[in-house]
């Protein structure tokens, strides 16, 4: 973004969505505040599809973009430089965001209910992808690899 970070770009009809927005930035925050990493959301975009385009995209999908069963995907791009040593060094040139906009959502901040999915929950699970984190086998970390509606 020119400082460092990062910044978000809503698409158009992801940002209108005011509960989805909001529930997006209370993620975004919690992870600001916990690792202390330079995200911003910025302007809303027209751009709707995940490409390697210099825009960090959050978006629902469009139809069955997402396989059955995903909730959200993170998807990272990177670029490399030599470091005189004959390794590369990585680092992250862009991240992509898309939501199942199928998925029965809770974007309030209270629990949802045992037919919904927490869009919240989903949204800090994801983030951590930006942050190059992985799945992990522990139903009591935000990392776990899935997550159940209702929880």
């Amino acid at each position: 973004d020119g400082n460092g970070g990062y910044e978000w770009q809503m698409f158009t009809d992801f940002d209108a969505n005011t509960d989805a927005n909001a529930a997006f930035v209370r993620a975004l925050e919690t992870w600001r505040c916990n690792s202390k990493i330079n995200w911003t959301v910025g302007a809303t975009t027209p751009i709707d599809v995940i490409a390697n385009d210099g825009v960090n995209v959050v978006r629902f999908d469009n139809g069955s973009e997402l396989p059955s069963g995903v909730l959200g995907r993170c998807t990272s791009r990177f670029s490399g430089c030599f470091n005189g040593t004959g390794s590369v060094d990585w680092y992250v040139t862009e991240l992509d965001i898309v939501f199942d906009d199928s998925a029965n959502w809770n974007f309030n901040d209270g629990p949802p209910t045992t037919s919904q999915y927490d869009f919240e929950s989903v949204t800090v699970h994801e983030l951590g992808h930006g942050h190059q984190m992985g799945h992990v086998i522990d139903s009591n970390t935000v990392m776990h690899y899935s997550i159940s509606n209702g929880s």
